[in-house]
This record gives C-alpha cells, sequence and structure tokens, in this order.
C-alpha cells in the first residue's frame, strides 16, 4: 500500500527513481485509511480529484496549502456500501526538491 502511494507520487514526478534511497518523514507525507461510502472505480476518480472529498474524511488536509493527494483502493463493496483507500497526502512544497 506504501509502495503504491509512493509509487503514484513519483509517476507524478514529485520525485525520481534516484530519490528512492531518501526516507520521508511522516512529517511530510502522511498515509491514511479512509472507509468512503460505495463508489465505482470512474466514480473514485471522478470525485478524487474534489479536494473536498478529502476533507470531509480528514478536515486537516483542508489545512494544507497546494496539497498533492494520492490513493490506492483496498475494497470496493456495492454489498457492504464500502470503499476502503488508503490515501496519502502532503504540501507541494514539501515535495519539491
Amino acid at each position: 500500500m506504501i509502495a503504491d502511494t509512493l509509487h503514484g507520487m513519483c509517476e507524478g514526478g514529485l520525485f525520481s527513481a534516484r530519490d528512492a534511497g531518501i526516507i520521508i518523514p511522516s512529517g511530510v507525507v502522511r498515509l491514511r485509511l479512509f472507509n468512503l461510502p460505495y463508489l465505482t472505480a470512474a466514480e473514485l476518480t471522478r470525485e478524487s480529484k474534489d479536494v473536498a472529498l478529502w476533507v470531509e474524511a480528514e478536515p486537516d488536509i483542508g489545512k494544507l496549502e497546494d496539497p498533492y493527494i494520492t490513493y490506492h483502493t483496498l475494497l470496493s463493496s456495492e454489498t457492504d456500501d464500502v470503499t476502503s483507500v488508503v490515501v496519502g497526502y502532503a504540501e507541494m512544497a514539501t515535495l519539491r526538491p
């Protein structure tokens, strides 16, 4: 889960494979597990672009200036009305070299 989240940040151009040996302190990148109401993959992709979705689940995200947010879906069950995601978030300024 953590690797997928960090891989997403790498794909976003926030660090390169050469930087992979750098330890990112938890004070810079936070990881949280969120249980959201059931969303299809397409709905989650669309909704995830709106920071308000994440702020509702974790108000601290709303305090970040220019937040970078990435997620990885762990479970999506229409029957149980739940979508569980691991979310990684940080301020863009702290991720740039």
